[in-house]
C-alpha cells in the first residue's frame, strides 16, 4: 500500500513540473505527446522511490522459511548483505520501462478521451472518471508485456539471494549491460515460447486493475486542486 501511494503521489506532483522545465509552459497547454513525455520522465524519481520495496515484496513471497520475522527492513538488509546496495534496485530497468510505458500513456491519452466522452457526460467528475479509466486501460496495452517480462526476471534474481552458492555480482559495466540485455532476451524467449498472448498474460485483470487507478486520480486530483486553488 505504501508502495503504491508513494508512486502515485510522485508522479502526478512531478509530472507539470517535468513538462514546465523539459517543454517551458504548462502541463495544460501542452500537446499530447509533450504530456506523455512529462510523465514518462516523471517514473524516474518514482521507480528510484518504489523500488526497494518492489523487491522487499517479492522477496517476501519468494520466502518459505519465514526469513524476514522483522519486515521490509530486514529483507533491505538481506538484499544489501547478498547483491550490495544496487541489490535493493534488482529489475531496474524492466520496472522503469514498465512505468513509463504506463504513465506516458496515461498523461498522453487522458484528455484525449475526456474529448471523446465530455459530448456525453458533460464537464464534470463522471467525465474524468470514464475517461481515465480509458486512459488507464491505454497505458496497460502500452505496459502489460514490460510486465510480464520484469516479473519472470525479478522473481529469478531475488530467488538467487536465498542460495548461498551464487556470489555477490560485480558491479561493473556488464553488470550494467545485463539490465537491458536480460530484458529483452525475455521477452524474445517468451514470444517464442508462448506468442503474442505470452507477452500479454493477465492482460484483463491489469486492465481493470490500472484503469481503476487512472480512474481514479483523473477524478480525484481536479477534486484536489479546486479544493486546494492550485491548477
Amino acid at each position: 500500500m505504501m508502495r503504491a501511494t508513494v508512486s502515485r503521489v510522485i508522479k502526478f506532483w512531478l509530472q507539470p513540473i517535468f513538462h514546465k522545465s523539459v517543454f517551458g509552459k504548462d502541463s495544460g497547454k501542452g500537446s499530447a505527446f509533450s504530456k506523455g513525455v512529462a510523465g514518462a520522465l516523471a517514473t524516474v524519481p518514482e521507480i528510484l522511490a518504489i523500488s526497494p520495496f518492489e523487491n522487499a515484496k517479492l522477496a517476501k513471497q519468494l520466502d518459505t522459511k519465514g526469513r524476514f520475522p522483522g519486515g521490509t527492513l530486514q529483507v533491505f538488509q538481506h538484499l544489501v548483505k547478498t547483491r550490495g546496495v544496487l541489490g535493493l534496485y534488482t529489475g531496474y530497468f524492466g520496472m522503469q520501462l514498465r512505468q513509463a510505458a504506463w504513465t506516458g500513456g496515461f498523461f498522453m491519452s487522458v484528455d484525449t478521451f475526456k474529448s471523446y466522452v465530455s459530448p456525453y457526460l458533460g464537464q464534470g467528475s463522471m467525465t474524468n472518471t470514464v475517461a481515465g479509466f480509458m486512459a488507464g486501460v491505454f497505458g496497460t496495452c502500452l505496459n502489460c508485456w514490460c510486465d510480464v517480462c520484469r516479473t519472470g526476471i525479478q522473481k529469478a534474481r531475488i530467488a538467487e539471494t536465498f542460495d548461498p552458492k551464487i556470489e555477490k555480482p560485480k558491479h561493473n559495466l556488464q553488470f550494467f549491460l545485463e539490465g537491458p540485455s536480460d530484458f529483452f532476451s525475455q521477452a524474445q524467449k517468451i514470444l517464442h515460447e508462448r506468442g503474442f498472448k505470452g507477452l500479454y498474460a493477465g492482460f484483463l485483470v491489469k486492465s481493470v486493475y490500472l484503469g481503476g487507478s487512472g480512474a481514479l486520480l483523473a477524478t480525484l486530483i481536479p477534486l484536489f486542486k479546486k479544493s486546494l486553488n492550485v491548477e
